[in-house]
């Protein structure tokens, strides 16, 4: 796939009309320049993959589990959290705006067992970690433009759009750099 897109932009390069003629005087580019006009630098994409256990998708499990808490009790609930963690340590923060009565110790460590920490030698224990929980309500300028609102045409706030997408350039349609990292 990437090797086809390098072919199609390179062809177009070379299809760039060069100027044959200026308003002053005639101007031809040497072999040099010319190489370095049509150069194409290689981009790399790169993909990640962790597995179970490690601290991005304890983090991820964290924040999923406190966004089904709040749903849980009020479907419109607004939530903007985010979880890190340390050998010991869980800290989670954002801006959440909901009628819902969050416990964050039972939901975190509930969610931190789960997923099988249960020793301090594993690097967290779900008995005595510390938790730290920085939560406030959402910003009043996020809120202004998503208070009122019709389901069909919610925005999305502050938060970032990501992307995925289906490729050939593997037998699981998975893209190939993620293949690669796994």
């Amino acid at each position: 796939m990437m090797k086809q897109a390098k072919c199609k932009l390179r062809k177009l390069i070379q299809r760039r009309k060069k100027p044959t003629h200026s308003l002053t005087q005639p101007h031809t580019y040497s072999e040099k320049q010319q190489a370095q006009q049509m150069s194409i630098r290689p981009i790399f994409f790169t993909s990640e993959h962790v597995s179970e256990g490690h601290p991005d998708k304890l983090c991820d499990q964290v924040s999923d589990a406190i966004l089904d808490a709040c749903l849980e009790q009020d479907p419109l609930s607004k939530v903007a959290c985010e979880t890190c963690s340390k050998t010991g340590m869980v800290m989670v923060f954002g801006e959440i705006t909901t009628k819902a009565v969050i416990d964050y110790q039972r939901v975190v460590r509930g969610a931190v067992e789960h997923i099988g920490f249960d020793n301090s030698e594993k690097g967290l224990d779900y008995r005595s970690f510390n938790l730290l929980v920085a939560v406030e309500q959402q910003s009043p300028d996020i809120f202004q433009g998503l208070g009122d609102f019709d389901s069909e045409t919610l925005g999305a706030g502050d938060q970032g759009m990501m992307f995925g997408y289906a490729t050939n350039e593997t037998e699981t349609l998975m893209p190939l750099s993620y293949e690669l990292a796994c």
